[in-house]
């Protein structure tokens, strides 16, 4: 449509409208509130937290002991990500990686030190501006990112094989919905983050944040 927005999968049976999904013989608009009250509704919404929870705590738990079983090396999830943001192309200064990953540049500093001590990452000169340092991986750090990159197909293979495509484009919808509130939370926390180091005097004068 030119509107260069994010691509949503359609959800067909729902009205024309992805936003909403049949449960019960009945459409429920995905943002809509939910009212307590013992009904199916609410088992089902107990039971999706407790399968979220679940599922990102082994996410984490399982990514990691992969890693260390395909690596043989004592590499953290969070150092994964790390070098996932570094890549395999263009070598990336650590504003670049840290804008990216949505960190501070001296957090993203320490991370490089660590990564290079465990010979994973190595700097290197721009080659048009020799002021400019670059990070890149190192054949041991290609290697480990390859390892992790098979174990997200692995994943995403084992989420997908038992859905239609109405259903996967369902699945998409609601994940799509999970990220925007994480990014939403983290836009809100560093906002408080940056607004308590305002002095009390200018606070009055600025937005706090919805």
């Amino acid at each position: 449509d030119g509107g260069g927005g994010p691509i949503r999968p359609a959800v067909r049976g729902h009205g024309g409208d992805p936003r909403r999904i049949r449960r019960r013989g009945r459409d429920l608009p995905l943002h809509g509130k939910i009212k307590k009250g013992g009904t199916d509704m609410d088992k089902q919404l107990d039971t999706l937290n407790t399968l979220l929870v679940d599922t990102f705590n082994e996410i984490l738990k399982v990514e990691e002991q992969s890693l260390r079983a395909a690596t043989q090396s004592s590499v953290t999830v969070t150092e994964m990500h790390t070098l996932d943001a570094i890549g395999t192309g263009d070598p990336r200064t650590v504003s670049e990686l840290a804008t990216a990953t949505k960190v501070t540049v001296s957090t993203m500093t320490i991370a490089i030190n660590r990564l290079a001590s465990k010979s994973l990452v190595e700097r290197v000169r721009d080659a048009s501006d020799k002021r400019v340092v670059r990070v890149r991986l190192t054949e041991k750090g290609r290697n480990i990112a390859a390892a992790h990159q098979r174990f997200h197909e692995r994943m995403v293979e084992a989420v997908v094989e038992h859905l239609d495509e109405e259903q996967l484009a369902a699945l998409t919808v609601a994940l799509e919905d999970l990220r925007g509130f994480f990014n939403r939370e983290s836009s809100r926390e560093a906002y408080t983050q940056e607004f308590e180091k305002i002095p009390g005097i200018l606070r009055r004068f600025l937005p706090q944040g919805t």
